[in-house]
């Protein structure tokens, strides 16, 4: 079945191109987001039912204890699980399409291995805390993304598969960093930024979750403003200079966009591997839109790492794996699939 025309909202002087198919996903998207949260907040050593987490979200509940292990402690949690995924899967969206390339996500390309060096040297060398880790991971991630973007340009045009492959060179050269790193610190710090660097969602707090929405918020219209000219960049460069679209322009402020996304979400959680790869894929076939699935891209990676966390929780003989080491085995079995069924990777 062919997707629905595109139609045009009028906002007064304002235009919004959308595609009734692409809406109705993100909808069904936000609904299973909906359930899987609520699930997750009854998974735990206290087992709740939907309808006591309802309770307690709604400030109806009966049992105090259960309202602030839900409030407190699991909403937390989901809510950095949402914007987390929402924020990977939007970034994976914008690398995939400049690059022109499935594999142009975050973690394939070195931005996250970037992004943990910087928060490894915090760690290893200067004890620092979660603040001080967190802005290390950032500004690291998105120096990493500048040396990439600069060492890919060819000419003053930066080529789909050369930032890839630029992309990974780079990224092995500072996941050796990061081992030499870990093998100087000593055991304790050492041990502190393996467990930051196996990604977690524990013990989040609303101090994880407000500078995660609040970044968003500013970063995420950005790339919204954006979208039709990354449609046109994936027509080709002379196709879309010929269009008026700044190419290099466009190329440099996505990318940068894309990577304070991926350094925001690195920031609160730590290197979550898959989202970024696999959710512009499975979204862009299920709304079947040629354009860049920004919106529907973010719906499917919450989507994504709230199932994986809802896994990781309830995965069985009583192992409870840290949410990096649960999306990298996914993703490990997601990449084999993509690279044996599609001959244009």
């Amino acid at each position: 079945m062919k997707s629905a025309l595109p139609s045009v909202l009028r906002l007064g002087s304002l235009s919004v191109l959308w595609r009734p198919r692409a809406a109705l996903v993100c909808g069904l998207l936000a609904l299973a987001g909906a359930a899987l949260g609520i699930l997750l907040m009854g998974t735990g050593t206290l087992p709740l039912t939907p309808g006591e987490v309802l309770s307690s979200l709604l400030g109806t509940g009966e049992n105090p204890t259960a309202d602030r292990i839900v409030l407190r402690i699991r909403l937390p949690r989901v809510a950095t699980a949402m914007l987390v995924g929402a924020a990977l899967g939007m970034a994976g969206s914008i690398f995939q399409s400049i690059s022109r390339n499935a594999l142009g996500s975050p973690d394939i390309i070195g931005f996250t291995t970037g992004a943990a060096t910087g928060a490894i040297v915090q760690i290893i060398l200067f004890n620092a805390g979660p603040f001080e880790t967190a802005l290390a991971a950032a500004l690291s991630g998105m120096g990493t993304a500048g040396v990439v973007f600069l060492l890919s340009m060819q000419g003053r045009s930066t080529g789909g598969y050369r930032l890839v492959l630029v992309g990974i060179g780079v990224g092995a050269i500072m996941s050796g960093v990061n081992t030499v790193l870990l093998v100087m610190g000593d055991l304790d710090r050492a041990s502190a930024a393996q467990i930051w660097l196996s990604g977690s969602l524990n013990t989040r707090t609303w101090f994880h979750v407000v500078p995660a929405a609040v970044g968003l918020a500013v970063v995420m219209p950005v790339a919204i403003l954006h979208a039709r000219r990354i449609d046109l960049l994936e027509m080709g460069d002379d196709a879309a200079s010929q269009l008026g679209v700044n190419v290099e322009r466009t190329r440099l402020v996505m990318v940068m966009t894309a990577v304070g996304l991926t350094a925001l979400a690195t920031a609160a959680t730590g290197p979550i591997a898959f989202i970024a790869l696999a959710g512009p894929q499975l979204a862009r076939r299920l709304t079947r839109s040629p354009g860049v699935p920004l919106v529907s891209g973010a719906c499917m990676g919450a989507i994504l790492l709230l199932a994986a966390d809802l896994l990781s929780q309830r995965f069985p003989f009583n192992v409870s794996l840290p949410i990096g080491l649960t999306t990298g085995l996914l993703g490990g079995f997601y990449l084999l699939l993509l690279l044996t069924r599609s001959p244009k990777v």
